[in-house]
């Protein structure tokens, strides 16, 4: 008995592992050295031209239970799209979920990668700090969970590390890739819920990765 229940923490401990690890960061231009001794770090979230669907980034996309593609369509496409069937289906739904999708950014996402960001990057938040981070979602991956099958939610972004007083002068450009969003006991059937620990996700993984750089 004792035996089993071991070896039960090790595999839920892989699980955390290998879902923590499977987004990949970079620097990709600049220099992380001005937030040595900083205290603090300003947020700011950009959406524009954000893609829906699978970005193709290290593996083709899952397969999708019918009604669910994974192909790539604007944001704009996407919210249109489901706008109209959750209408169709029950009026003024779709405008309540159209709605709810602009909402949880501000509601869910944001405070969930800030949040997780101070935890493992050590610089909390503060809208007068000296640097601002902006971190702009270019891809969302919204998942799916109908029971027989399931998929993570992926985002991928680009960060900023720029002068709060100057966002002209940038100081460190970062990319994430595929950062996953999912329960580890597969009931995350809500879409905000598999998006929201996605973002948790990328900031854990960019606070870690630029504490690491300093």
């Amino acid at each position: 008995m004792k035996k089993s229940k071991y070896l039960g923490l090790i595999a839920i401990i892989l699980l955390i592992t290998t879902k923590g690890f499977s987004q990949k960061i970079k620097l990709e231009d600049g220099d992380l050295s001005p937030l040595k001794n900083e205290k603090t770090l300003a947020f700011a979230f950009k959406y524009d031209s954000m893609m829906i669907g699978s970005s193709g980034h290290g593996h083709p996309g899952p397969p999708h239970p019918p009604g669910h593609s994974h192909e790539q369509q604007t944001e704009a496409e996407y919210v249109a799209k489901k706008t109209e069937d959750y209408n169709k289906k029950s009026p003024g739904k779709g405008d309540e979920w159209a709605k709810a999708w602009k909402d949880d950014r501000e509601t869910l996402y944001e405070p969930g990668f800030t949040k997780e960001f101070e935890k493992y990057g050590g610089l909390q938040p503060d809208p007068k700090a000296k640097y601002t981070l902006i971190f702009k979602t270019t891809n969302t991956e919204p998942g799916f969970n109908v029971g027989f099958m399931r998929h993570n939610a992926e985002i991928s972004g680009i960060a900023w590390i720029v002068e709060t007083a100057n966002p002209s002068h940038v100081i460190a450009k970062i990319s994430v890739i595929n950062s996953p969003g999912g329960n580890f006991f597969e009931n995350d059937y809500a879409t905000d819920e598999r998006i929201a620990t996605a973002y948790s996700e990328a900031g854990r993984g960019l606070g870690y990765f630029i504490k690491g750089k300093l």
